[in-house]
């Protein structure tokens, strides 16, 4: 991790999504781990809250709960 986006680093920004995944797929910034800069790492972000744009800090319905994301 050099801090410059190329074939020899897998994960410029360290966040856990590969740079291809990062450029190609999730349309995130491979040398900035918050591409959004909402405090949540990419990775965080696309893995665990779902594609980038869906995070959420409303609560939302699943069956009979409430649950926060």
């Amino acid at each position: 991790m050099d801090g410059v986006c190329n074939y020899l680093d897998l994960d410029d920004d360290g966040d856990g999504l590969s740079d291809l995944n990062e450029t190609s797929v999730h349309l995130t910034d491979p040398l900035d781990s918050d591409s959004d800069d909402d405090g949540l790492d990419d990775y965080q972000e696309v893995v665990i809250y779902g594609p980038k744009g869906q995070l959420t800090t409303t609560p939302m319905m699943m069956g009979s709960a409430i649950i926060k994301r």
